[in-house]
């Protein structure tokens, strides 16, 4: 999917993800089970498409957050990562 969007886009384009953060180092561990993802995953993944990150947004962080529940039964209590990545 990634390839498919940096092909679609113009050199210069932003790709921007907004994901919920799973624990460090736990990378698609908690895909299925608690729908989070681990931010360094996502940057591979990107990356690996050919994108390069551009910024980092820290307005949806929520530190407190013990990234161990699914983020569909406790709402607005998790913590968010948003990336932004452009077309080289």
């Amino acid at each position: 999917m990634n390839k498919r969007i940096l092909a679609s886009l113009k050199r210069g384009g932003v790709y921007a993800v907004v994901d919920h953060s799973a624990k460090d180092g736990s990378g698609n561990e908690a895909n299925k089970t608690l729908h989070r993802i681990d931010k360094a995953q996502v940057i591979k993944e990107v990356g690996d498409a050919g994108f390069k990150l551009a910024k980092e947004g820290n307005m949806l962080r929520k530190p407190e957050d013990t990234r161990d529940f699914n983020v569909n039964k406790e709402r607005n209590k998790d913590d968010r990562f948003v990336l932004a990545f452009e077309k080289p």
